[in-house]
């Protein structure tokens, strides 16, 4: 095809003729011309236009393209999701189901009769329930079987109580309008509650109270008195011990004023007490490497002891000071004393102690010491006897009596607590009827009617509980109170002695742990009267009273023979019937003064008497030293000596002399060495390797010369070819060989070949 002639720039509308210049353009007028440039212009306009808008699609299908494709990835991040919310759904769904089951393994549901295995079939498990619809109840099976749901045993006790109660729980409902009116006086009354055990005394004994209740004036008087007499209501045990023993306290009070005298002796008269009691406990620690003994005015540095026969006497010897020190005891020869010794325990250790019952008579112990450290630790020991029935003039009585100086005119105000009940009588029976549990209420509502009418003496009730407490501890002391209130208006007259026994509460405790000592006094008022009378002499005794017992227990004067267990030893008893001296050789009295005879005579220095306690002496002592005979010995058995044993024969020391022995001689030792410088054998023959079971046992035997440094000469025998060998030049002037006589050089020569 033709290439398009480029325009005509010459005409204004490049018309031409020229067909080369172009086909379109030829032959056209200008309208059509303007027409057509019109079209194309409108043509560029839209074609302008077109590709504006399609390059807003190109950006919109851009733009929808990654609208598109973030679509695409949302809708693959949901397929995710939701597939991982399948997931778990289907394993909530699993885990629900799994719940479900073990629920219904442990829940079974209802049944008529227990179950063997549980809703799938399976093994029971412990602990799973069912409800059993035949009776109502709850069942849990234990693991092996069926078992009823039921309270606790203390909870079924507590249903029980308030089961069999349900009558007086009724009771208690249907007075509620009074039990409300008790409520209103809550605080007094728990008060009351409190102390209900003695108040249900008390109301125990209602008709002595109100028998006491009588002597209102006379419980007036002691009113005044009420701080003293409550001294004397917390002492009412001893008291009343007191009082069970009346007669002889009456006759203790007609010499009250010897008693007064007895007891501003006191201290005197405790040292007497000291021997009847019969035991006695020391503390025992270590200082200073040394015994300390506290028995009982503080602590005392290994102290010299006195012990009394018959005794018994506990060393504490627990405290942690004591560890490694036991201590122990020895007689006067140094031995160890366990005769009458109990120890617990270990010295040092909690609880650790040391008994000695101290024995009447026999061998006495002389020291305490340490058995680790020795005496140095503790001291001497001395025992004395104790028989007061020797001093009996002095007697325990005496410490008894001054027990009870001001406390006999008090036995009276044994009462006096009860006569203050006695005035609230009336209060305290109705006191009685609100004791503190429902039963009680229950069956006393008509005083619980009365209470809630009473409040006023509730009050007066709870103030006064202290008395009350007393009476209560009292009972059976009010009870002989109202047997006796006659003698309570005798009591209100003495007032001021009730006071004085408050004042001497000790007192009347010793006279109460000494009742039969009173007894004894009621029964020896007379003696009783003669002490007062010597008092002085009490004191001077008192303070001399272990030479008193030591005298009254080693001289004895009578017509037979003093028996107990005080005698001991070394004791005297002057026979009367006999007009003899005798002493106690520790088993039986013996006499040592009888008429005189050559028997009697006091032994001189020089002519001693002959006792086989010095004959023993002298021999013992003789065979101590160099002895000389002058005779024969002979001896029953084997002389025997220290492990060098030597005979020397005169003259003594220079290995001179002969000692013979007549008779075989046998040597048992390992080695018998001769130091003489000749040695003659009158025997032909001398055996060597004795008693060899063969000639192997005899191989080696012979004889050696001991040449000092030199090779020993030896003459041996072998038994290996049954011959002998010598290991020097064997010499001879003439030797015989089987008869035959033979040179002297060729048998040396010979016998060096053979050898």
């Amino acid at each position: 095809m033709a290439t398009p002639a480029a325009p005509d720039t010459v005409n204004s509308i490049g018309a031409t003729e020229d067909a080369s210049k172009g086909g379109l353009f030829n032959r056209l007028n200008n309208t059509t011309l303007s027409t057509l440039e019109q079209a194309i212009a409108t043509k560029a306009t839209n074609a302008a236009t077109s590709a504006t808008n399609a390059k807003t699609s190109e950006t919109n299908a851009a733009a929808s393209e990654a609208s598109a494709l973030a679509s695409k990835n949302a809708a693959a991040t949901s397929e995710t999701n939701a597939g991982n919310s399948a997931t778990a759904a289907a394993t909530s769904a699993t885990n629900a189901a799994n719940t479900l089951d073990a629920f219904d393994d442990r829940y079974l549901g209802n049944k008529t009769s227990d179950p063997t295995v549980d809703n799938d079939g399976n093994a029971l498990l412990t602990g799973a329930l069912y409800f059993k619809t035949t009776d109502n109840i709850m069942r849990v099976y234990t693991g092996s079987s069926w078992v009823t749901v039921k309270p606790t045993s203390s909870d079924q006790t507590a249903i029980n109580a308030v089961n069999a109660n349900a009558t007086n729980i009724n009771a208690v409902n249907s007075n509620s309008s009074n039990i409300n009116a008790v409520a209103g006086n809550a605080t007094n009354i728990n008060a009351v509650n409190s102390n209900s055990s003695n108040i249900n005394a008390v109301a125990g004994n209602a008709t002595n109270i109100n028998t006491v209740a009588g002597d209102t004036s006379e419980i007036n008087t002691l009113a005044g008195i009420a701080g003293n007499i409550t001294t004397v209501a917390n002492n009412n045990a001893n008291v009343t011990t007191v009082a069970n023993n009346n007669t002889n306290i009456t006759t203790v009070a007609g010499i009250s004023s010897n008693v007064t005298s007895v007891a501003t002796n006191i201290s005197n008269v405790n040292t007497v007490a000291a021997i009847f009691e019969g035991t006695a406990t020391y503390t025992v620690t270590v200082q200073g490497g040394v015994f300390y003994i506290n028995t009982g005015s503080g602590a005392t540095s290994k102290p010299a002891l006195t012990l009394v026969k018959g005794f018994t006497y506990t060393f504490d010897v627990s405290d942690n000071t004591n560890s490694g020190h036991p201590l122990a005891f020895k007689d006067s020869g140094g031995n160890a004393y366990t005769t009458g010794v109990t120890v617990t325990g270990t010295a040092g250790q909690a609880g650790a102690k040391v008994v000695f019952a101290v024995p009447s008579t026999g061998t006495q112990p002389a020291r305490y010491y340490c058995t680790v450290h020795g005496n140095g630790m503790g001291n001497t020991i001395t025992t004395e006897n104790n028989d007061i029935a020797e001093v009996l003039t002095i007697s325990s009585e005496i410490t008894t009596v001054a027990g009870i100086s001001s406390n006999v005119t008090t036995v009276a105000g044994i009462s006096a607590n009860t006569t203050t009940v006695a005035g609230i009588a009336a209060n305290v029976t109705t006191v009685a009827g609100i004791s503190a549990n429902v039963t009680t209420v229950a069956g006393i509502s008509s005083n619980v009617t009365a209470v809630a009418n009473n409040s006023t003496n509730i009050n007066a009730v709870n103030s006064n509980a202290t008395n009350i407490n007393t009476v209560a501890g009292i009972n059976a002391n009010v009870t002989t109170v109202a047997g006796i209130h006659a003698n309570v208006t005798t009591v209100a007259g003495i007032s001021s002695n009730v006071t004085s026994v408050a004042n001497n509460a000790s007192n009347i405790n010793t006279v109460a742990g000494a009742i039969s000592n009173v007894n004894t006094v009621g029964s020896n008022i007379s003696h009783v009267s003669t002490v007062s009378g010597a008092i002085s002499n009490v004191n001077t005794v008192a303070t001399n009273i272990a030479n008193v017992n030591a005298f009254a227990n080693t001289y004895y004067i009578g017509s037979s023979a003093p028996t107990g267990g005080t005698v001991g030893e070394g004791d005297l008893w002057y026979d009367t019937a006999n007009n003899e001296m005798k002493v106690h050789n520790g088993s039986s009295f013996v006499t040592f003064v009888s008429a005189y005879d050559t028997d009697d005579l006091s032994e001189g220095s020089s002519n001693l008497y002959y006792t086989n306690t010095r004959a023993d002496a002298r021999i013992t002592n003789a065979f101590s030293n160099a002895v000389s005979l002058g005779n024969n010995l002979t001896v029953a058995g084997e002389l025997r000596g220290p492990a060098t044993f030597v005979i020397d024969p005169a003259v003594v020391g220079n290995n001179t002399g002969l000692v013979q022995v007549k008779g075989n001689l046998q040597v048992d030792g390992t080695t018998t060495t001769i130091n003489s410088t000749t040695l003659d054998v009158t025997d032909k023959n001398i055996t060597v390797a004795n008693g060899s079971a063969n000639a192997a046992a005899a191989n080696g035997a012979g004889l050696t010369i001991d040449c000092g440094s030199d090779t020993d000469a030896t003459f041996t025998y072998a038994n290996s070819d049954d011959s002998l060998s010598v290991n020097k030049t064997f010499k001879a002037p003439a030797v015989k060989i089987d008869g035959a006589d033979a040179a002297s050089q060729g048998f040396a020569v010979a016998m060096a070949i053979a050898l």
